[in-house]
This record gives structure tokens, C-alpha cells and sequence, in this order.
């Protein structure tokens, strides 16, 4: 992996992260910005590394809005992702509540 991509990888967690500070504090701003890096992020990722692989490892973060992002983001890729999000839909908070959410969401086609 190159230096490039790890530099990625940094900020798909670090803005995975600052989408859930901002969407447990109520900040729809902070969550938003967060989010619009997020997606820059996860497509130039997308580019880089089609199948994913570098979000794997992810899937297993400390942080669950982390977890969650990467989640999302590899359910066509890996049934390991469905598993993470039913894992965090048992847990407490807002990551428990989108998790439920993107896996609905998912299971319709959506």
C-alpha cells in the first residue's frame, strides 16, 4: 500500500469519526461537512482500490461510526459487513439506530 493510500485510509477514519461526533451532538453542520469528505474520500478510495480491501480492516475499528461507515460501504463486498451492523444495531446510541437503518435499507434494494 502506498503512502497515498494510507493517507486515505486516515482520513476515511477521521472523517467517519467526525460524522458521528457531529450526528450524536446535534451538529447537522459538523455531521454534513464530515460526511461530504467522507464521500470525496470513499470514492477516490473506490478508484484506487475497486475491491475494497483497504476498508476492510475497518470493519473491525474501535470507533463504531467508523465500523459503521465501512460497513455501508462494503455490503456488496463481504458478509462480513452485515454482520458488523447487526453487531452495532445491539449496541446503544445513534450508530445502533443506522445501523438498523442502512441495513433495511440495503435488504430493499435501496
Amino acid at each position: 500500500m502506498t503512502v497515498g493510500l494510507n493517507d486515505l485510509v486516515n482520513e476515511y477514519i477521521e472523517y467517519a469519526a467526525e460524522h458521528g461526533i457531529g450526528t450524536e451532538k446535534g451538529d447537522y453542520k459538523k455531521a454534513n461537512k464530515a460526511y461530504e469528505k467522507l464521500m470525496i474520500i470513499y470514492h477516490k478510495i473506490k478508484e484506487n482500490d475497486p475491491q475494497f480491501n483497504l476498508l476492510l480492516p475497518l470493519l473491525k475499528h474501535d470507533n463504531p461510526y467508523v465500523r459503521l461507515w465501512s460497513a455501508s460501504h462494503l455490503l456488496s463486498s463481504t458478509k462480513e459487513a452485515k454482520k458488523v451492523l447487526k453487531q452495532l444495531m445491539k449496541q446503544r446510541g445513534l450508530a445502533s439506530f443506522d445501523a438498523k437503518m442502512t441495513l433495511q435499507e440495503w435488504e430493499k434494494e435501496n
